[in-house]
């Protein structure tokens, strides 16, 4: 872009609408009465990034009308069969409507056109008045506008993080052709999704190939009687409609009356932030309010709006002071608190990593008033290390301020409340929380609580989340050691091996070329091995692995089962063997991941720094990477592992007779249910028969549908639909509760786990179909997974109980998916397994046994 013009940015609107909505699908962002507002949160964020990046002269949006186009009217079946979008989806477009006109941002929207063509009109007038466009989109239609002075702003691909700006080159890179052949290139394709005919048998490798030798599809069909006759045969076949589909993907210019485009208008100096931090807080956003607060001109400064305390839900905001003490004034405050007095607490660091930081500021409350400012200095540690033992300890995100506070020095400090951790059990969908002050945490926490004991998760607070916060934290000090010897041993073999697999790739393919680019890949499998393609991407077939391992199963081609091995060593290698190794502390020498408490909806407990989940267990090389993992010296590690925990429980809240029986006999359940469904004696059953049993005896639990299972049992969709039908003819106790459950959520819009856990799913009344099959798999799976995650919570707190009763030296170190681990002393080794066995086994009781393997050894990757 120049530097010296003026730039106006152009927003696709309702292609950021969607885009932010989708981003949050699995976790949509809530408001305090419920309302998704995932898109409204995505679409301002970027609004607010565009203008802090870019710092743009003009912005404006431009919106689709509801309603039919001109392009309807030449062709009615113009985007007839594009799915209806989500409800919650278009109710949020009223919301960003209201925002924009309150904020001042320009939208424009114009009855029987598209956005695209506003767009295409606003870039126009632009260049005429001398300014240069950048339209902010995905959409590769708008493309066709791209010149010396109209750029496109795109979306980041999938693994990157910036948007991309897109000027000739870049088109020319992604498409093969010039902005000015994108006409022609999208006419000539066709566009599935807006149901417009292309030329059929052309895909976009040959579109590509015949503009770069013609220029353009007139000159083709000028051209036609010296083409290639299957070329030729496709072009005449297509010129009853060619004409018509050129119009369809043509944009027009001159939409808008010149008077409508008043650049004045959309200056961003107008932006009113005041009122948009007024309208991000309606929603219960304190992080855009942030943002945009920061981007408030002197001239819009406002004390009122800077000072402005964040909503409390029911209850008004307390005005607060803050206030730095000396230790003696810190001494006299604390000690005329009685014992069990509530406190609030919060720390800032010096960087995110908490086990690495120090502390910058520490802020406490105990009249939710006044906020004490001190210094980390050791006159405060000792007064701090006397009194906060007396305390009942109130904070946000309190594992984290322990942990900095206990690495300072104040090791008796104890959680109390998390209002983190009440927020999410009030709505566990929404994933992300804004960061409070000390003030805040304690003046909502009396709302929160009250809100707990209405929905009956108080209890849940109590009794299982804040005793599982201290464990955690426990947990996530200790860390674990790590041989990185080991690791730079398991370096070289893997190089050496993706060295090899890729030198087999090349000689079968017979040149070399780059195994991690989609377009060379694309090329290769689609072109030159001519194998069949499958599901295709803006930028081509996809070389996505779930296409791989098609083609490695329905091929004899070994090419594409070489390069997904090739990945997946890729990936241990810059995901865990060199990472690794970055990730030890200094100070301790040990590994210490970070146990997220928040991260799921279900109640699962996960890992982040690094995430221990995603380490493969089934594969050599995962396991070699557990290796890396060991006990200090005079310790062994001991992993107590819950036996098909998820079935277990399906079998009790199902109360499915044949499902009860296999494991109160002690019987095979895999072997069982293929014994069932293939109407033989278990003793005859083979092992892929068992296997075909376990997917399917999982797969219920996560709603599998017909087409997914026929994907990974790879047999016909037909044969699936009569496994299916099968499983619940056997497993009718199973087919009954997962009516039952898909019922209750479609009444209540909630479900509840065995404990009272809660997950709302109003998803479930949506009258899009996808959404709404996704919505009950997730109901039934909630149940299931959610109090799995309970009896493991339970049988933690039970295990760290009576270590502590028992005063033993071993310490729970991990916890990864149904399994725990712990770090040994070698005398403690026969206590610990039959206390660990006991705690495990009585967690929860059950109609049906808990049964746990355990076991010990040197190195992690040992054990089972």
């Amino acid at each position: 872009m120049s530097e010296n013009k003026k730039r106006v940015f152009i927003v696709d609107g309702y292609g950021q609408i969607y885009r932010s909505y989708f981003a949050f699908m699995n976790n949509p962002l809530k408001d305090k009465e419920g309302n998704n507002v995932s898109a409204v949160y995505g679409f301002f964020n970027t609004i607010i990034s565009l203008l802090r990046q870019y710092s743009p002269e003009y912005l404006v949006v431009a919106m689709d009308a509801r309603g039919k186009t001109f392009r309807h009217e030449m062709y009615d079946q113009y985007k007839a069969n594009r799915e209806k979008a989500p409800e919650d989806l278009h109710a949020q477009v009223p919301v960003i409507n209201r925002f924009l006109d309150g904020m001042h941002i320009p939208h424009f929207s114009r009855e029987g056109m598209e956005a695209d063509d506003i767009i295409a009109t606003i870039a126009r007038k632009a260049s005429e008045n001398g300014l240069e466009t950048v339209m902010v989109t995905g959409d590769k239609d708008l493309l066709q506008l791209v010149r010396s002075d109209v750029f496109a702003l795109r979306p980041p691909r999938k693994g990157e993080k910036e948007y991309r700006l897109c000027a000739d080159a870049e088109v020319r890179e992604l498409f093969g052709v010039q902005p000015s052949q994108i006409i022609d290139y999208l006419t000539i394709l066709g566009d599935s999704s807006d149901n417009v005919p292309g030329i059929n048998g052309i895909g976009e490798k040959g579109a590509v190939k015949l503009l770069t030798e013609y220029g353009s599809l007139s000159n083709a069909y000028k051209s036609i009687d010296s083409l290639a006759k299957g070329i030729a045969a496709k072009l005449e076949a297509a010129r009853d409609h060619v004409e018509l589909s050129r119009t369809l993907v043509t944009l027009k210019d001159d939409i808008l009356p010149d008077d409508q485009i008043d650049f004045a208008a959309f200056e961003t100096s107008h932006i009113d932030w005041n009122e948009a931090i007024r309208l991000f807080r309606s929603i219960g956003s304190e992080s855009l309010a942030k943002a945009a607060q920061r981007l408030v001109p002197a001239s819009q400064f406002s004390l009122e709006a800077e000072q402005e305390e964040k909503e409390v839900p029911e209850e008004v905001a307390a005005e607060t002071e803050e206030k730095r003490v000396s230790s003696e004034e810190l001494e006299g405050i604390l000690s005329a608190l009685n014992d069990d007095s509530p406190v609030a607490i919060q720390v800032l660091l010096s960087e995110e990593d908490e086990m690495r930081a120090s502390i910058t500021e520490i802020h406490l409350t105990c009249d939710g008033r006044t906020d004490l400012v001190l210094r980390p200095e050791d006159d405060f540690k000792a007064v701090l290390q006397r009194h906060l033992i007396r305390f009942r300890i109130i904070g946000q995100d309190l594992k984290k301020a322990i942990k900095a506070l206990r690495i300072w020095g104040l090791t008796d400090i104890r959680p109390f409340a998390d209002t983190m951790l009440a927020r999410w059990l009030l709505e566990t969908s929404v994933s992300r929380f804004d960061a409070e002050d000390c003030c805040t945490s304690f003046n909502s926490l009396a709302s929160l609580e009250k809100k707990l004991e209405e929905k009956g998760l108080l209890s849940l607070f109590r009794d299982m989340e804040m005793p599982m916060c201290e464990i955690l934290c426990n947990m996530e000090m200790e860390g674990i050691l790590l041989d990185c010897n080991h690791l730079k041993t398991i370096e070289v073999d893997i190089e050496s091996r993706m060295e090899e697999v890729q030198n087999a790739v090349y000689e079968l393919c017979g040149k070399s070329f780059n195994l991690n680019s989609p377009k060379q890949l694309q090329e290769v499998l689609f072109v030159d091995r001519n194998l069949p393609t499958g599901k295709k991407t803006k930028s081509g077939f996809s070389t996505d692995s779930e296409v791989l391992e098609d083609l490695s199963y329905s091929t004899e081609d070994p090419v594409p089962g070489l390069i997904l091995q090739f990945r997946l060593l890729s990936k241990l290698l810059g995901t865990y063997v060199k990472t690794l190794p970055e990730l030890v502390n200094p100070r301790t020498g040990r590994l210490h991941t970070t146990f997220l408490q928040t991260g799921t909806a279900t109640g699962r407990l996960s890992s982040k720094n690094p995430n221990l989940q995603n380490i493969p267990v089934r594969t050599d090389e995962g396991r070699k990477i557990r290796d890396a993992f060991v006990p200090k010296e005079g310790c062994t590690l001991m992993s107590a592992d819950y036996s098909q925990i998820e079935l277990v429980v399906l079998s009790h809240v199902s109360g499915d007779a044949n499902l009860r029986s296999a494991f109160l006999e002690g019987n095979d359940v895999h072997r069982e249910t293929a014994a069932k469904m293939f109407d033989i004696f278990p003793e005859m059953v083979t092992p892929e028969q068992r296997r075909m049993a376990k997917t399917i005896n999982f797969g219920i639990m996560y709603g599998m549908s017909p087409f997914r299972l026929a994907g990974e049992l790879k047999i016909s969709l037909k044969s699936a639909k009569e496994f299916i039908e099968r499983y619940f003819e056997r497993y009718s106790g199973v087919s009954a509760f997962v009516g039952k459950i898909k019922a209750q959520a479609y009444e209540d819009g909630f479900v509840r786990t065995a404990m009272g856990h809660i997950r709302y799913i109003p998803e479930i009344k949506s009258s899009n179909k996808t959404v709404r099959s996704t919505a009950e798999r997730v109901a039934v799976n909630t149940v299931i997974q959610g109090t799995a995650a309970e009896i493991m919570k339970l049988a933690m707190m039970a295990i760290d109980r009576r270590m502590k009763e028992l005063k033993l030296k071993s310490r729970m170190l991990l916890q990864v998916h149904d399994e725990v681990i712990f770090e040994v002393p070698e005398d403690e080794t026969e206590q610990m397994k039959d206390l660990v066995r006991s705690c495990m086994e009585n967690a929860m009781k059950l109609s049906v046994p808990l049964k746990v393997g355990l076991e010990t050894a040197g190195r992690w990757g040992e054990m089972h």
